[in-house]
This record gives structure tokens, sequence and C-alpha cells, in this order.
């Protein structure tokens, strides 16, 4: 458990213009490398990669239930009547489960029931299939649809933000700036005092202490040698066998005692093996995703070599989660704190979610907190827009999923914009 260079879009319709360029991939990123996925009921198929490829690991959005909404709507555009971008293309979706005798039972029902539950968004309906057929990269998004449990809530939540009026990057800005209620701890608790000392940043002091407490191996960079490479191996079968399901559990126990509805709130974990380990370090030595090469790059300076996500259906429950989990944790074992909804960089930019870098059995792991509707969404621009996992989309339907990002991102802020009034 990092979107962005900001997308270029016409002032109407709301599509990107010139190549589409990757953003800040979610810390967590979405998804991928998931070693346990725990809902209120076990997944039908339980993801497992080792070794896990290295990627990304995000309700009711108002006060009445979710329901199916209208094609069109006003709720976010003040006034405009804009059709949504689902209508654009066909063709019509079939509502009936793909008869194939190479598709697995799991798969074919999701199918299934994505085609009947977004038959009114074509364009979804396509990408979502998709993914599910994608068995190369695991997302959270298809073990959810695969799941007899969370598939309706998931199929809810995206009729509705595909429901949602287009909103293109400019606009969610302006919509954030409108929006932003001082009386709501979410839009202004970023978090930045949290793990500095005398000085010095969480980050900068986490650091130091796991090389001083142990140089030969959070000093190491990238593993040159038999000897570097057995005690990185060692190092990834703690995090996976202890350290893993030590966190997990301490993630479960937070989320206990708040009110359930298809499975969520939900917890995902994962941890890196050697090789992901090693890549990353690589990667951050070399210079990524547009950043400056950094040689010194370390164990110590990698704070998601275990991860954890929490996902709730809606942005009220975010809040508590991220009290209760300062409070479980301890203050003094968070040693940063990212949200995206108050940061002030960042609170313009589609990716919305909360992520920590937490201390726990003596080791760095990062927990993201994020809405169901902010997970689907990163979901569905991750595979598409952020990396070009599938070629088949044309140029209008990546741009559709940067608009449904932003306009699931602008909701957010207008809920939580009205909260206390």
């Amino acid at each position: 458990m990092k979107i962005s260079p900001d997308l270029r879009v016409d002032a109407t319709p709301f599509r990107l213009q010139g190549p589409h360029q990757a953003g800040p991939t979610p810390a967590f990123e979405p998804s991928q490398q998931t070693d346990q996925v725990r809902l209120g009921a076990p997944l039908a198929q339980p993801l497992a990669v080792e070794p896990e490829p290295e990627g990304p690991l995000p309700s009711d959005a108002g006060t009445a239930p979710l329901r199916p909404a209208p094609v069109v709507s006003t709720n976010l555009c003040a006034g405009l009547d804009v059709p949504s971008a689902m209508a654009l293309l066909g063709p019509e979706v079939e509502a009936a489960p793909p008869a194939s005798p190479d598709l697995a039972p799991a798969d074919a029902q999701a199918i299934g029931a994505v085609r009947q539950g977004l038959e009114q968004h074509p364009i979804l309906a396509r990408v979502v299939e998709s993914f599910i057929l994608d068995k190369d990269h695991p997302m959270n998004l298809v073990a959810y649809l695969k799941d007899v449990q969370s598939r309706p809530v998931v199929l809810e939540h995206l009729d509705r933000m595909a429901s949602l009026c287009p909103v293109g990057p400019s606009a969610l800005g302006n919509l954030v700036e409108q929006t932003f209620n001082p009386q709501v701890p979410l839009l202004t608790d970023s978090g930045a005092e949290l793990g500095t000392q005398d000085g010095v940043s969480g980050p900068q002091r986490l650091r130091q202490d796991l090389i001083d407490r142990d140089p030969e191996l959070f000093a190491m960079g990238q593993p040159g040698s038999e000897e570097e490479w057995g005690r990185l191996k060692a190092h990834a079968s703690i995090l996976r066998t202890e350290v893993l399901p030590g966190l997990t559990r301490e993630l479960e126990a937070l989320v206990a005692e708040l009110p359930t509805s298809g499975g969520f709130p939900a917890v995902n974990a994962r941890a890196k093996s050697a090789a992901g380990m090693a890549d990353k370090v690589d990667r951050m030595q070399r210079g990524n995703d547009g950043k400056s090469p950094r040689p010194d790059y370390c164990l110590a300076d990698m704070p998601d070599a275990v991860g954890g996500r929490i996902t709730v259906r809606d942005p009220r429950q975010l809040q508590q989660v991220m009290d209760r989990l300062e409070e479980r944790f301890g203050k003094e074992n968070v040693f940063e704190k990212d949200n995206f909804y108050a940061n002030p960089k960042k609170r313009l930019r589609p990716y919305r979610c909360i992520t920590y870098t937490v201390v726990h059995q003596g080791v760095p792991c990062e927990v993201q907190l994020t809405t169901l509707n902010a997970s689907l969404a990163a979901d569905l621009w991750h595979n598409t827009g952020y990396k070009p996992l599938h070629p088949d989309l044309t140029e209008d339907e990546i741009g559709y999923l940067g608009d449904l990002q932003c306009s699931v991102s602008a909701d957010e802020h207008r809920i939580l914009g009205t909260e206390a009034n």
C-alpha cells in the first residue's frame, strides 16, 4: 500500500488531449500484489501473488441510501445538464452471463452481473469485463465482483459513479475550493505534524532507527551478492509469515465494531517478496515515475514492504477509521500521514486516500484508508490511463475513465463540505 501530471481537457466535452500521462501512483497501488484479502466473508478465490509483480496496491454517497441514478445528473455541475459520458459509445451490452467453456464459473457469473448491473453504462461495463478476463493483473475491483457478498454493493457503487455529472480536472479544482469546510476534520487535518520531532521528519527518524538497529539489512540497497540475497529473502519471509498476519489482525480489530454492509469495511493486506523489494530499490535509485534518482535509497527508506488497506463505504466513515487508527497504533508509532483530502498539493488531484507509515512488530508498514468509490475509480484508472494495460481502449474511453475519477472525488468533497451544515 501513487495520479496525475494533471490531465488536460477541453472545456465542454471533458476529453483528454494528447498522450495520457501517468500520475502519482497510489502508495499501496490499487489492488495488485495482494497476499490477503479479508472481507466480511471469504472471497470466492483469494488472490495469491508470490513472487508478486511490482505495481500499485481505492457507500452511500449522500444522506440517503444508494439507489440507481438516472443517466443525467446535475448534482455536481451547479445547474449544468450534462449527459453522462457513458452514453458516448455502444454497442448495447447483453444481460445474460457469457456462455464459454473457457470461463471459470466465478468469472462468468461476475461478467453476467456486470452486463446486467451496468447495462446503462456500456463503456464502463466493457472495461470492467476486460479486467475480469485479465488474469495477469489482479485487482481488488475484480475480487469484490467475484465475491457474492460484495458484488451487489460494488455494482451499486459503480452504477452511481457512472451517473455522476462528468467533471474534468479543472472543474474538480473549482468544486474542491467551493465545497471546502473548515469544520470538517477530514478536509483540514493533513497530518503534516505527525512524526516530526526536534525538527527531524518522521521518515528521517525512522530511517536512522532502522539502520542503527540492523545496518546489514536496512542499509542494503540493491542486493549484489548471494549473502545479501539470502538476507533479503529471510526478511521477506518474516514479513509474509509474521508481520503481515499481525498487521491484518490489527486492521480487522480496528473496524470490528463499525457497521458492516456487503462485506465493507474491508481489509486488504500484502507483503512484498524479496524480488519485489529489490525491484523497488532499483527503480528508486534510478529515478521512478519522473522523480529524481535517489542513489542512496535502501530498505530503510521503503515504508510499504508491508501494506494494508481499509476500504469503507463512504467518506463519513473514513473520518471514524482515521481517528481509530491513530488511537490504536498510538501517535508515537505513526511516522508519517498524508491526507489527500486536506493536503494542499494533492487535494486538487483526482486520486483520494489517506496513507500512514506506522511501525508494527518493529517493521515499517504502510496503511491506506480509502472509500469504496475512490478505490474503484483508482482501480479503473490505474490499469487503463496510468498503465496502458488495455491497449484496445480508445482515447475517448480513457478520457471517460479520467473524468470518472475526477467526478468521484468532487462528489466526496461535496458530501464532506455539507457534513457540518
